[in-house]
Formats: C-alpha cells, structure tokens, sequence
C-alpha cells in the first residue's frame, strides 16, 4: 500500500484514520484498497458525493491511470445530471 501511496505523492496519509483525511484522500484509499484484489473490478457509485469540491472527473481518471495496470475494469455509475462532468462521449443511460 506504501508504494501505491507514494505515485500519488501520499505516503503521509498512510498512518492516519479515515476520519482524518480529505475527501479526495478518502476516495484515493478506497479506490486503491479496491484495486489491490485479485482481478479486481471497480465500481464507483456518484464520486461527486464522494469527493463533492470536484469541478470535474479529471482527477478521478487521473487516479485510474495511475493504477490501470491493478484492474480489469472499472465502471462508474452517476446520475445523469453529471454527464458534462466527464467530458466522454460514450455515456450509457440506464
């Protein structure tokens, strides 16, 4: 986990309780405790709720990139209202 801390320039955070971090530190140590399993495949429910100071998906796909190589896939499930906030053309509607 210290190495995957450390390409996100985070290895301080790593001693401290959940109640301690930010928002965006928040998601980073759940997003990477998921893709440390096995074939992993991450679902993100809403990250704005997640991490609400967010102006955009930027640093969520930032975070992904960094660790493409832990997952098989990842998908991400958000109200529609929020498509604009990914800049991506192929958002499915459910």
């Amino acid at each position: 986990m210290l190495e995957l801390l450390n390409r996100f320039q985070k290895i301080e955070i790593a001693d401290l309780q959940i109640t301690a971090l930010d928002h965006m530190e928040r998601f980073l140590v759940k997003m990477l405790r998921a893709a440390m399993v096995q074939d992993a495949l991450i679902v993100i429910d809403r990250p704005f709720r997640l991490v609400p100071d967010l102006p955009d998906a930027e640093k969520i796909q930032d975070s992904l990139d960094k660790i493409e190589e832990l997952y098989q896939s990842c998908q991400i499930f958000d109200y529609l209202w929020n498509r604009d906030r990914y800049r991506i053309a192929d958002v499915q509607e459910y």
